[in-house]
C-alpha cells in the first residue's frame, strides 16, 4: 500500500514538473509510464497479499509438517491398563528451547508452555506438577528407567504409566494443529 501511494505521488510530481517545462508530449509519456508503474505496484501488492493469505491459511498438513520439524521430542507417558483413564502426556522442546506440554485426558486436549513446580503425592512420591490454569493441573514423574512412571490426572488421581512412543506424541501435536 505504501509503495502504491509513493508511486502515485512520484507520478504526479513528474507530471507537474514536465508540464511546468512546457513539454506536452513529455507530460503524456510520463503519465503513461506512471500508469504502468502504478499497475505494476498494484500487482506486486496483490501478490504480496496473496502470499500472506496463503501463509495465514496454510494447508493444515503443510503447517503440521512445518511445526513438527521445529520440535524435539523429550519424552512422554501414558496411563497403562486403566479403562477409566486414557491420559497421555508428551513433552517437546521447540527451536527456541521452550518446553511444550501436550496433555490428553478423557477427551480433553491441553497444550502449551506451562509453568511447573515440584510437588509430592499423598504417599510421599515427588513429581512435576504442570499448571495449565488456575483450576487445571496435571502431574508426571519418570522412573529411573525412563520407561515407566506416574501420571496424575486433573482430579488428583495417581496412575501408573509407561513411556509414550514418539509417533503417538507427534499424533497429539498433529491433533492440536489440524484438529484430527
Amino acid at each position: 500500500m505504501k509503495k502504491r501511494l509513493l508511486t502515485g505521488l512520484l507520478a504526479i510530481g513528474m507530471t507537474m514538473t514536465l508540464a511546468a517545462c512546457g513539454s506536452e508530449a513529455a507530460t503524456q509519456e510520463a503519465a503513461t509510464e506512471t500508469a504502468a508503474e502504478t499497475t505494476e505496484a498494484d500487482t506486486e501488492t496483490t501478490e504480496a497479499a496473496e502470499d500472506v493469505s496463503e501463509e495465514a491459511g496454510m494447508d493444515p498438513e503443510a503447517e503440521n509438517e512445518t511445526i513438527q520439524a521445529t520440535l524435539t521430542y523429550m519424552g512422554g507417558l501414558y496411563v497403562n491398563g486403566n479403562p477409566d483413564n486414557d491420559m497421555e502426556l508428551a513433552i517437546f522442546r521447540n527451536e527456541d528451547g521452550d518446553v511444550i506440554y501436550v496433555i490428553y485426558e478423557l477427551g480433553t486436549l491441553n497444550y502449551g508452555f506451562y509453568t511447573t513446580e515440584d510437588a509430592t503425592t499423598e504417599d510421599g512420591r515427588t513429581y512435576e506438577k504442570v499448571l495449565v490454569d488456575e483450576k487445571t493441573t496435571y502431574g508426571y514423574y519418570f522412573n529411573e528407567d525412563l520407561e515407566s512412571g506416574i501420571l496424575i490426572g486433573t482430579d488428583g488421581t495417581v496412575y501408573d504409566a509407561l513411556a509414550l512412543d514418539e509417533s503417538v506424541a507427534r499424533d497429539l501435536v498433529k491433533t492440536t494443529i489440524t484438529g484430527q
